[in-house]
Protein backbone atom coordinates (compact mmCIF):
# COMPACT_ATOMS: atom_id res chain seq x y z
CA UNK A 1 0.00 0.00 0.00
CA UNK A 2 1.39 3.36 -1.03
CA UNK A 3 1.70 5.92 1.76
CA UNK A 4 0.02 9.23 0.96
CA UNK A 5 0.17 10.50 4.54
CA UNK A 6 3.58 12.08 4.38
CA UNK A 7 5.33 15.14 3.04
CA UNK A 8 4.91 15.31 -0.73
CA UNK A 9 6.44 17.60 -3.31
CA UNK A 10 4.21 19.44 -5.77
CA UNK A 11 5.06 16.92 -8.47
CA UNK A 12 4.31 13.98 -6.20
CA UNK A 13 0.87 15.37 -5.34
CA UNK A 14 -0.02 15.77 -9.01
CA UNK A 15 1.28 12.31 -9.95
CA UNK A 16 -0.43 10.68 -6.99
CA UNK A 17 -3.72 12.43 -7.81
CA UNK A 18 -3.69 10.97 -11.31
CA UNK A 19 -2.38 7.60 -10.09
CA UNK A 20 -5.07 7.23 -7.43
CA UNK A 21 -7.74 8.00 -10.02
CA UNK A 22 -6.43 5.57 -12.62
CA UNK A 23 -6.02 2.80 -10.05
CA UNK A 24 -9.54 3.28 -8.69
CA UNK A 25 -11.16 4.65 -11.83
CA UNK A 26 -14.61 3.05 -11.66
CA UNK A 27 -15.45 4.01 -8.08
CA UNK A 28 -14.01 7.53 -8.21
CA UNK A 29 -15.56 8.30 -11.59
CA UNK A 30 -19.01 7.18 -10.44
CA UNK A 31 -18.72 9.09 -7.15
CA UNK A 32 -18.22 12.25 -9.19
CA UNK A 33 -20.44 11.43 -12.14
CA UNK A 34 -23.66 10.16 -10.55
CA UNK A 35 -24.81 13.41 -8.89
CA UNK A 36 -23.56 15.68 -11.70
CA UNK A 37 -24.77 13.79 -14.78
CA UNK A 38 -28.56 14.34 -14.29
CA UNK A 39 -28.12 18.11 -14.28
CA UNK A 40 -25.80 17.96 -17.27
CA UNK A 41 -28.48 16.00 -19.16
CA UNK A 42 -31.16 18.46 -18.04
CA UNK A 43 -29.02 21.36 -19.24
CA UNK A 44 -28.50 19.74 -22.66
CA UNK A 45 -32.21 18.87 -22.99
CA UNK A 46 -33.25 22.40 -22.05
CA UNK A 47 -30.90 23.90 -24.63
CA UNK A 48 -32.34 21.66 -27.31
CA UNK A 49 -35.82 22.92 -26.46
CA UNK A 50 -34.82 26.54 -26.08
CA UNK A 51 -35.69 26.71 -22.36
CA UNK A 52 -33.26 29.43 -21.35
CA UNK A 53 -34.40 29.72 -17.73
CA UNK A 54 -34.10 25.97 -17.18
CA UNK A 55 -30.66 25.97 -18.82
CA UNK A 56 -29.44 28.54 -16.30
CA UNK A 57 -30.98 26.69 -13.35
CA UNK A 58 -29.50 23.34 -14.45
CA UNK A 59 -26.06 24.89 -15.04
CA UNK A 60 -25.98 26.56 -11.62
CA UNK A 61 -27.12 23.41 -9.81
CA UNK A 62 -24.56 21.36 -11.76
CA UNK A 63 -21.76 23.65 -10.58
CA UNK A 64 -22.96 23.61 -6.97
CA UNK A 65 -23.31 19.82 -6.93
CA UNK A 66 -19.88 19.32 -8.52
CA UNK A 67 -18.36 21.33 -5.65
CA UNK A 68 -20.22 19.32 -2.99
CA UNK A 69 -18.75 16.12 -4.47
CA UNK A 70 -15.48 17.14 -2.76
CA UNK A 71 -16.95 15.55 0.39
CA UNK A 72 -17.56 11.96 -0.80
CA UNK A 73 -14.36 12.15 -2.82
CA UNK A 74 -12.47 12.96 0.38
CA UNK A 75 -14.00 9.88 2.01
CA UNK A 76 -12.99 7.69 -0.94
CA UNK A 77 -9.40 8.98 -1.06
CA UNK A 78 -9.15 8.54 2.72
CA UNK A 79 -10.30 4.92 2.40
CA UNK A 80 -7.70 4.36 -0.31
CA UNK A 81 -5.02 5.90 1.91
CA UNK A 82 -6.01 3.48 4.68
CA UNK A 83 -5.72 0.50 2.33
CA UNK A 84 -9.48 0.01 1.91
CA UNK A 85 -11.39 -0.31 -1.34
CA UNK A 86 -13.46 2.82 -2.00
CA UNK A 87 -17.15 2.35 -2.72
CA UNK A 88 -19.89 4.71 -3.83
CA UNK A 89 -22.27 3.70 -1.06
CA UNK A 90 -19.81 4.15 1.79
CA UNK A 91 -18.52 7.46 0.44
CA UNK A 92 -22.00 8.97 0.46
CA UNK A 93 -23.24 7.20 3.62
CA UNK A 94 -20.29 8.64 5.52
CA UNK A 95 -21.38 12.12 4.49
CA UNK A 96 -24.99 11.73 5.55
CA UNK A 97 -24.12 9.94 8.77
CA UNK A 98 -22.31 13.06 9.91
CA UNK A 99 -23.69 16.56 10.40
CA UNK A 100 -25.04 17.40 6.95
CA UNK A 101 -26.17 20.79 8.22
CA UNK A 102 -22.63 21.88 9.01
CA UNK A 103 -21.54 20.97 5.48
CA UNK A 104 -24.15 23.19 3.88
CA UNK A 105 -23.62 26.07 6.30
CA UNK A 106 -19.88 26.07 5.61
CA UNK A 107 -20.46 25.62 1.88
CA UNK A 108 -22.81 28.61 1.67
CA UNK A 109 -20.42 30.72 3.74
CA UNK A 110 -17.51 29.76 1.49
CA UNK A 111 -19.47 30.58 -1.67
CA UNK A 112 -20.49 33.97 -0.28
CA UNK A 113 -16.97 34.87 0.87
CA UNK A 114 -15.36 33.95 -2.46
CA UNK A 115 -18.13 35.61 -4.48
CA UNK A 116 -17.78 38.84 -2.51
CA UNK A 117 -14.02 38.72 -3.03
CA UNK A 118 -14.41 38.46 -6.80
CA UNK A 119 -17.16 41.08 -6.93
CA UNK A 120 -14.95 43.72 -5.38
CA UNK A 121 -11.63 42.73 -6.94
CA UNK A 122 -10.14 39.63 -8.57
CA UNK A 123 -7.17 39.56 -6.18
CA UNK A 124 -9.21 39.13 -2.94
CA UNK A 125 -11.30 36.45 -4.63
CA UNK A 126 -8.19 34.58 -5.71
CA UNK A 127 -6.67 34.97 -2.26
CA UNK A 128 -9.79 33.54 -0.62
CA UNK A 129 -9.67 30.58 -3.00
CA UNK A 130 -6.10 29.88 -1.90
CA UNK A 131 -6.81 30.34 1.80
CA UNK A 132 -9.91 28.19 1.88
CA UNK A 133 -8.90 25.45 -0.56
CA UNK A 134 -8.86 22.82 2.22
CA UNK A 135 -12.17 23.76 3.82
CA UNK A 136 -14.10 20.65 2.78
CA UNK A 137 -11.40 18.32 4.10
CA UNK A 138 -11.44 20.23 7.41
CA UNK A 139 -15.25 19.98 7.64
CA UNK A 140 -15.28 16.26 6.97
CA UNK A 141 -12.24 15.03 8.88
CA UNK A 142 -12.04 17.53 11.72
CA UNK A 143 -15.77 18.15 12.19
CA UNK A 144 -15.38 21.92 12.15
CA UNK A 145 -17.88 24.18 10.43
CA UNK A 146 -18.53 27.79 9.50
CA UNK A 147 -15.80 30.34 10.19
CA UNK A 148 -13.85 27.79 12.25
CA UNK A 149 -13.46 25.56 9.20
CA UNK A 150 -12.39 28.46 6.99
CA UNK A 151 -9.92 29.67 9.61
CA UNK A 152 -8.48 26.17 10.02
CA UNK A 153 -8.01 25.83 6.24
CA UNK A 154 -6.16 29.13 6.16
CA UNK A 155 -3.93 28.14 9.09
CA UNK A 156 -3.00 24.80 7.55
CA UNK A 157 -1.79 26.44 4.35
CA UNK A 158 0.44 29.05 6.00
CA UNK A 159 3.82 29.07 4.27
CA UNK A 160 2.57 27.00 1.33
CA UNK A 161 -0.25 29.08 -0.15
CA UNK A 162 1.29 29.68 -3.55
CA UNK A 163 2.75 26.19 -3.82
CA UNK A 164 -0.65 24.69 -3.07
CA UNK A 165 -2.31 27.00 -5.57
CA UNK A 166 0.30 26.00 -8.15
CA UNK A 167 -0.48 22.32 -7.56
CA UNK A 168 -4.21 22.88 -8.02
CA UNK A 169 -3.64 25.10 -11.05
CA UNK A 170 -1.33 22.59 -12.77
CA UNK A 171 -3.69 19.71 -12.01
CA UNK A 172 -6.51 21.66 -13.66
CA UNK A 173 -4.31 22.45 -16.66
CA UNK A 174 -3.38 18.78 -17.09
CA UNK A 175 -7.05 17.76 -16.96
CA UNK A 176 -7.93 20.53 -19.42
CA UNK A 177 -5.24 19.38 -21.86
CA UNK A 178 -6.60 15.83 -21.62
CA UNK A 179 -10.09 17.14 -22.41
CA UNK A 180 -8.81 19.10 -25.41
CA UNK A 181 -6.82 16.15 -26.81
CA UNK A 182 -9.75 13.77 -26.45
CA UNK A 183 -12.17 16.34 -27.88
CA UNK A 184 -9.98 16.92 -30.95
CA UNK A 185 -9.51 13.18 -31.46
CA UNK A 186 -13.28 12.80 -31.47
CA UNK A 187 -13.76 15.81 -33.72
CA UNK A 188 -13.81 13.83 -36.95
CA UNK A 189 -16.31 11.33 -35.62
CA UNK A 190 -18.51 14.12 -34.26
CA UNK A 191 -18.46 15.87 -37.62
CA UNK A 192 -19.56 12.68 -39.36
CA UNK A 193 -22.36 12.17 -36.84
CA UNK A 194 -23.43 15.78 -37.25
CA UNK A 195 -23.90 15.40 -40.98
CA UNK A 196 -25.54 11.99 -40.71
CA UNK A 197 -27.82 12.10 -37.68
CA UNK A 198 -28.30 15.79 -36.86
CA UNK A 199 -29.69 17.75 -39.81
CA UNK A 200 -30.59 20.50 -37.31
CA UNK A 201 -27.28 22.30 -36.69
CA UNK A 202 -28.47 23.73 -33.36
CA UNK A 203 -29.23 20.25 -32.04
CA UNK A 204 -25.83 19.10 -33.26
CA UNK A 205 -24.12 21.90 -31.31
CA UNK A 206 -25.98 20.84 -28.16
CA UNK A 207 -24.85 17.27 -28.80
CA UNK A 208 -21.26 18.41 -29.13
CA UNK A 209 -21.51 20.37 -25.90
CA UNK A 210 -22.84 17.27 -24.16
CA UNK A 211 -19.92 15.21 -25.53
CA UNK A 212 -17.46 17.82 -24.21
CA UNK A 213 -19.27 17.75 -20.88
CA UNK A 214 -19.05 13.96 -20.74
CA UNK A 215 -15.31 14.11 -21.42
CA UNK A 216 -15.09 16.68 -18.64
CA UNK A 217 -16.77 14.25 -16.27
CA UNK A 218 -14.09 11.67 -17.03
CA UNK A 219 -11.25 14.17 -16.52
CA UNK A 220 -12.54 15.98 -13.43
CA UNK A 221 -11.82 13.63 -10.45
CA UNK A 222 -8.05 14.33 -10.19
CA UNK A 223 -8.98 17.99 -9.55
CA UNK A 224 -10.93 16.81 -6.49
CA UNK A 225 -8.26 14.36 -5.34
CA UNK A 226 -5.41 16.90 -5.32
CA UNK A 227 -6.85 19.03 -2.45
CA UNK A 228 -7.16 15.90 -0.29
CA UNK A 229 -3.48 15.07 -0.82
CA UNK A 230 -2.52 18.69 -0.13
CA UNK A 231 -4.47 18.47 3.14
CA UNK A 232 -2.56 15.30 4.09
CA UNK A 233 0.72 16.96 3.15
CA UNK A 234 0.01 20.04 5.29
CA UNK A 235 -0.92 17.99 8.35
CA UNK A 236 1.99 15.59 7.86
CA UNK A 237 4.43 18.50 7.72
CA UNK A 238 2.98 20.40 10.68
CA UNK A 239 1.25 17.82 12.88
CA UNK A 240 2.86 14.43 12.17
CA UNK A 241 -0.37 13.21 10.58
CA UNK A 242 -0.43 9.43 10.02
CA UNK A 243 -2.71 6.52 9.17
CA UNK A 244 -3.93 6.09 12.74
CA UNK A 245 -4.94 9.74 13.01
CA UNK A 246 -6.71 9.63 9.65
CA UNK A 247 -8.62 6.49 10.69
CA UNK A 248 -9.72 8.23 13.87
CA UNK A 249 -10.77 11.36 11.96
CA UNK A 250 -12.75 9.35 9.42
CA UNK A 251 -14.52 7.37 12.13
CA UNK A 252 -15.65 10.43 14.11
Amino acid sequence: MKNYLNEQSAGMIIRNSVGIYLTNFKALFLIYCLPVLPFMLLEAYSKTNGQVRMVIIAAVIKILVSILVFLPMTVAVSDISLGNRPTIGRSYRCIFSKSVGSFFITYLLLVIVIAVGFIFLVVPGLLFLIWYALTFQVVLLERLSGWKALKRSKELGVGFYWRNYGVLFLTNIICFIFIMILTMSLGGASGYLGGTFFPDFKTFLVFLEFVWGAIGLVAAPPMLIAPVLIYYDMRARKEAYDINTLAEDLAR
